[in-house]
């Protein structure tokens, strides 16, 4: 801007300050009785009036004649304001005045980069000092190797207790806290990225001042400057939470994979299809080799593989499942025979439940469990129950049945064959679904005597055998006798296992013995020897199935 000349008397450089709207200064040169008005060569016009501060310093420099310093602003005839350095050295003359040489600089630039700096950094102060859980960090090593921050944020304290004083004035406060089985790891780190351009990232536990440990997260990137040295800027963040979040995450995934692994005749996996189309095992548990001969590594590499173990004929089962499953996302559930690695059949049921993802995809997690030994007992049971209803629907004038009574005392079948129409009416649907629509064919006066037999039987786990009229849905009265052995099941429930047969050609029979005995009694003495031995016989022939009456019920209980 050019050089300050004037030469200024031992006084104030300026008489009066004005407003910051004046726009015009006032100097003194020489003594106090003349006056003109103050020039800066370079300047449109005189420059704005200087704020007390810049007039303090002026003021003490000619007391002390010491050198003059100061910054200021000026407007120019233009209106811009500019930023000047005043900078003077007084020069005392002979006649007691003082002579002062200075120069007059425009900083402006030099001020906006200031100013900008001052601005970034009080943002990374308001940053670094507020960050969640984090600290901002600038930190080299010196020549003895002795580590140095430069710069960290006052986030410090609450992350560890340790000021940021603290931690400028010796670095070593903050490694103290390091756990010290991890310190040497830490270490070793650091002194494999210390001549590198590579980023550094580690993870370790401190013991933070109040002794608490803490998971911490240390990532910084190397700065390399001109004279060979390294300034690593970084950010420090408290992962305990993190940490802890894997940590349960680690169990839970190893209780999984122990839970998988060993589950009996079982394996579970997660599996999905990609945008394609193509299918994949995303997770299936070890289990699964000892189930089909593939290894995890193989079914995972290959979903196909899978696919191929399963028996041709059973392959568009399969295939029509998933096609439904994916249409209607319902749980998936197929059973299917496989032909293992080994060449064994075995049957394996395949269940699973759809998880939509947020991307639109669904993963299927589910179960793979062998069931050969379940589909073995399920075919015995079919086919004697074939055989049950084989020799029940057709045992001569006979029905077998399964009986028992609710927690109400309500009759119920839990199975009747089908002869139960022939002998009495009824379908087996209709005895089922309510057994009153048998019982209730036996005549009323025999149901008392019926009841209490079953009840003893009950008590007493006792068979049971009876003889009752019932009258059939077309009105034949028809005699029946029922025999059933009760069984306690591990709830306490009585079932009965019985047969009930028509008997009324026997009751029949008994009836006209009866007669007929009654006669021969009458005829007495006189009748022949021949006729009574054959009456005799005849009775024995009769005598296991007939009653002391007509009607009557007779207990055959077997204690």
């Amino acid at each position: 801007m050019g050089l300050l000349a004037p030469r200024f008397v031992r006084r104030p450089i300026f008489r009066q300050v004005k407003t910051m709207g004046d726009r015009q200064a006032r100097g003194v040169i020489g003594d106090r009785q003349r006056h003109r008005d103050l020039t800066i060569v370079g300047l449109a016009e005189p420059p704005a009036i200087l704020p007390r501060h810049a007039l303090e310093a002026q003021q003490a420099a000619a007391r002390n004649l010491t050198d003059f310093a100061v910054e200021v602003p000026f407007r120019r005839k233009d209106g811009e304001v500019r930023w000047m350095r005043l900078r003077a050295r007084p020069l005392p003359q002979p006649d007691e005045r003082i002579l002062w040489n200075g120069v007059q600089t425009d900083i402006t630039e030099i001020v906006a980069d200031h100013e900008r700096l001052r601005q970034s950094e009080a943002t990374l102060r308001a940053m670094g000092d507020n960050l969640p859980d984090s600290v901002l960090y600038r930190y080299e090593r010196d020549a003895a190797g002795k580590p140095r921050f430069l710069y960290i944020s006052a986030g410090l304290e609450k992350l560890t207790g340790v000021t940021v004083e603290e931690a400028t004035a010796d670095a070593h406060a903050l490694y103290a806290q390091v756990l010290p089985e991890y310190l040497p790891k830490l270490l070793a780190a650091e002194q494999a990225k210390e001549h590198t351009s590579t980023d550094f990232a580690i993870e370790l536990p401190i013991r933070r001042k109040d002794g608490e440990v803490r998971w911490m997260r240390l990532r910084s990137r190397p700065e390399a400057h001109p004279d060979g040295r390294f300034i690593w800027n970084g950010v420090w963040t408290d992962i305990t939470e993190s940490v802890a979040d894997r940590e349960r995450l680690r169990q839970s995934e190893a209780m999984l994979r122990a839970m998988g692994d060993n589950l009996p005749e079982s394996a579970v996996f997660r599996w999905t299809r990609d945008r394609n189309g193509v299918a994949r095992y995303l997770y299936i548990s070890a289990g699964i080799e000892k189930l089909t001969g593939l290894t995890v590594e193989q079914v995972l590499a290959d979903d196909g593989i899978l696919l191929s173990q399963v028996l041709p004929e059973y392959r568009p089962v399969l295939a029509a499942a998933d096609q439904k499953a994916q249409r209607e996302v319902p749980d998936f559930d197929v059973k299917i025979p496989i032909r293992r690695a080994d060449g064994e059949v075995r049957w394996a049921r395949l269940r699973s439940r759809p998880e939509p993802q947020p991307d639109g995809q669904i993963v299927w997690n589910g179960v793979w469990t062998d069931i050969t030994d379940n589909v073995t007992d399920q075919e015995r049971l079919r086919q004697r129950e074939e055989m049950l209803r084989a020799l029940g629907d057709n045992l001569p004038d006979s029905i077998i049945y399964r009986f028992t009574r609710d927690p109400a005392g309500n009759p119920k079948y839990l199975y009747i064959s089908a002869g139960v129409e022939k002998l009495a009416g009824v379908t087996v649907e209709q005895a089922l679904a309510d057994a009153r629509a048998v019982l209730g064919l036996i005549l009323p006066e025999y149901l008392p005597i019926l009841s209490a037999t079953e009840a003893t039987a009950n008590r007493d786990l006792t068979d049971v055998a009876a003889e009752v009229p019932i009258r059939r849905k077309d009105g034949e009265l028809r005699w029946v006798r029922m025999r059933s052995r009760p069984e306690r099941q591990a709830n306490g429930v009585i079932v009965h296992n019985g047969v009930a047969t028509d008997i009324t050609e026997s009751v029949a029979d008994q009836e006209r013995l009866r007669q007929s005995e009654g006669m021969l009694r009458a005829v007495g003495p006189t009748a022949s020897s021949t006729a009574l031995r054959a009456t005799r016989l005849e009775m024995r022939n009769f005598s296991m199935s007939a009653p002391a009456s007509k009607g009557s019920v007779a207990s055959l209980s077997k204690r």
